[in-house]
């Protein structure tokens, strides 16, 4: 008898199944074999190859509004670590910090980036943390543009006989775009954020202040403090500043008014009343909002300066007494003031103030100097006009003289010589100018609490080349506020 306990082969294995059990073991070998082969020529192949851009990160919208903006690159593979030096940016722009974790670099602009433009950044010769192979790593973005906002008057009358509407018109200052975005009649001033518009009308009790939603459109009128008309609105941030009424001093001609901060998203919809160091209300001259906070700047009517944040509650600290304020340096939080024979920044972080050591102009004795607006420790714009009394009426011409260390150089003329330019300012980021010009034969209306005149004009000028990028009827650009 046997004894094997199945017929058919030893160890009771039907043949076929030994069969199909050799055949599967060599081709696991074959399979094992391969990826072994495989994993090894990849190896070799990452031993050999630099690493590459897997993903890139940006804020496109926080690098045209701030400084110290980073850049984040993830490589496919642990980086070794990388220098300043290797990072090359198109169109050029300085380069604050690199640094390097595990396959993340992170790039941080020293700088604010320029509106509407297209990037290339590059870091050369960029090497694996375990391998000698080198690379680059490049990546390319595209910056948005920034909306800036004129108000057309319009002084004729309706066929009813009341005042024709006031508008307010949101622009592009480097493509062609307009669209009216608010109209009431009588706009004094108004000041826009990236939400809400925010219009002084005046009526035939007094002032309105307009809230409008810019996402939406919808209006809503905002109980102000009886006491005069309202005027030099601000905006920063949640935060409305206003001055209202006020009293003319008789020395400087300056108007000295109360100064009042609103919540826009408080409830209540109550403003609070600056105060000074005795707890009193604080009549000022001028003030300005610190960028990016809910701090302000306020000039008391003897020019003592002080730092003021109204919703925290904080007690004012003095900064000394300045003639003039003349707001932040783009992209920082220096405050710029101005005394009869000198200049100084502040140092709002630590109230230190340093002398402003600005080269002199290399203007024409003929005209006369006026506005200016730094643009950082040793560059600046201002204007300087001429007025010529050769023609049977008295004109003014004006251009803008761009001062730097390396000369003086004419960025801005209006295309008429009898042309003069009323105000001007620079973007946010310090890339552009916005010029408003008044044409000789512009007459003036002088009904409102801002003055102006007919067929006034703003012009967007490029800072590093002088080119005029677009033009725009109407004033008050709202980078001016």
């Amino acid at each position: 008898m046997s004894t094997d306990r199945f017929p058919g082969g030893a160890a009771g294995v039907p043949r076929s199944e030994r069969s199909r059990g050799r055949r599967f073991r060599r081709v696991n070998a074959v399979v094992l074999t391969g990826l072994a082969v495989a994993a090894v020529g990849l190896g070799a192949a990452n031993a050999t190859q630099g690493p590459r851009l897997s993903s890139a990160e940006i804020n496109t919208r926080a690098v045209i509004a701030r400084a110290e903006q980073r850049l984040v690159l993830t490589a496919n593979q642990p980086l070794a670590d990388v220098e300043p030096s290797q990072v090359r940016v198109s169109p050029s722009t300085r380069i604050d910090d690199v640094s390097v974790d595990g396959a993340t670099l992170t790039i941080r602009f020293a700088d604010i980036l320029d509106y509407d433009t297209d990037y290339t950044v590059s870091v050369d010769d960029v090497s694996g943390a375990f391998t000698t192979a080198v690379g680059t790593l490049r990546h390319g973005f595209s910056t948005p543009s920034v909306d800036v906002f004129t108000l057309l008057r319009d002084t004729a009358d309706d066929p009813a006989g009341q005042d024709a509407p006031d508008r307010i018109f949101r622009n592009s200052p480097t493509g062609a775009e307009s669209a009216e975005v608010f109209q009431a009649p009588r706009i004094q001033e108004y000041v826009v954020s990236e939400s809400v518009l925010v219009a002084a009308t005046r009526t035939n009790g007094g002032s309105a202040l307009v809230l409008t939603s810019l996402a939406d459109g919808g209006s809503a009128t905002v109980p102000t403090p009886v006491g005069g008309p309202l005027h030099d609105l601000r905006l920063s941030e949640q935060l409305l500043g206003f001055r209202l009424g006020g009293e003319v001093d008789p020395v400087t001609s300056a108007l000295v008014a109360p100064l009042y901060i609103l919540d826009l998203t408080d409830p209540s919809g109550v403003p609070i009343q600056a105060v000074g160091l005795d707890g009193a209300p604080l009549s000022v001259r001028d003030f300005v909002f610190v960028p990016g906070s809910t701090a302000l700047v306020a000039q008391a009517a003897d020019d003592q300066l002080y730092l003021l944040d109204p919703i925290a509650g904080a007690a004012p600290t003095p900064l000394g007494q300045h003639a003039e304020l003349r707001g932040f340096v783009p992209g920082t939080t220096d405050l710029v003031v101005a005394d009869p024979s000198s200049g100084s920044l502040i140092d709002l972080a630590d109230g230190s103030l340093a002398p402003l050591g600005l080269p002199a102009a290399d203007a024409d004795p003929a005209t006369t100097a006026g506005k200016l607006v730094v643009l950082d420790e040793d560059r600046y714009v201002q204007q300087f006009d001429r007025v010529d009394y050769a023609l049977a009426r008295t004109t003014i011409g004006s251009e803008l003289l761009l001062v730097d260390p390396s000369g003086t150089e004419r960025i801005f003329r209006p295309t008429s010589e009898t042309s003069r330019i009323r105000d001007f300012c620079v973007s946010p980021n310090g890339q552009l100018l916005a010029i408003e010009v008044v044409p000789l034969d512009g007459v003036i209306n002088d009904d409102d609490l801002l003055p102006a005149f007919s067929d006034m004009t703003t012009y967007f000028v490029e800072l590093s080349t002088g080119t005029t990028t677009r033009s725009v009827s109407g004033f008050l650009p709202s980078w001016c506020r």
